[in-house]
């Protein structure tokens, strides 16, 4: 059985300048079951959506906040610039599991 997994954070208090939003691209499209990868400027910071193909060994009750925090954060934090107080919103979780 594996569980797929689609997020979406707004990432506010980051400059969003094409050579951050690539160099952010390039570092999560390299986790281990990343399908896709989308990052769009909004308004003082990114809209990301992750979608992953398999996130075992993690549950649905742990994998957001492991991403969120230990992942996504300071991927954001090496990637980016942060102007002020980095603010991760997490707009939607999905999950799904199959037989394969």
């Amino acid at each position: 059985m594996t569980t797929s997994c689609k997020l979406r954070y707004i990432a506010r208090g980051v400059e969003t300048d094409e050579e951050s939003r690539r160099s952010l691209n390039d570092e999560l499209s390299t986790l281990s079951g990343v399908a896709c990868v989308t990052i769009l400027p909004i308004v003082k910071g990114w809209s990301i959506e992750v979608d992953f193909s398999d996130i075992s060994p993690f549950g649905k009750s742990s994998f957001e906040t492991y991403f969120a925090e230990q992942i996504l954060k300071e991927a954001i934090i090496l990637r980016c610039k942060v102007e002020g107080t980095l603010q991760l919103e997490l707009l939607l979780s999905s999950y799904e599991e199959s037989n394969g």
